[in-house]
């Protein structure tokens, strides 16, 4: 991880291990370093994306678990599974929710 670039986020990163938001660039590279040696708190995580405003969260494949658990947890926010629609139904999605956000 030492040798690759990481430049200050556009959009916050929140750790999987800590449930904290991150965007100085050496704790980032420190988190994703170390990340797979810990458990994920994935429920604090999208906690905090949550209370930041996220309303769209988007799981990639293969799978649908995390989006059934944030449907569950966020009632009001969208959960999608990109294995379980058509990638340009998805983008078409994510542009509006994006479009909301500005």
């Amino acid at each position: 991880m030492t040798n690759i670039e990481i430049k200050t986020p556009e959009l916050i990163y929140i750790s999987n291990r800590r449930a904290r938001a991150l965007r100085d660039p050496d704790r980032i590279r420190e988190d994703l370093a170390v990340n797979i040696t810990h458990a994920v708190r994935w429920h604090d995580a999208t906690t905090v994306a949550y209370e930041r405003g996220v309303r769209l969260f988007i799981e990639l494949p293969p799978g649908h678990t995390l989006t059934d658990l944030a449907s569950t947890a966020f009632p009001d926010a969208r959960s999608i599974a990109l294995g379980q629609m058509q990638i340009n139904a998805a983008v078409k999605l994510i542009k509006r929710y994006a479009e909301r956000m500005s």
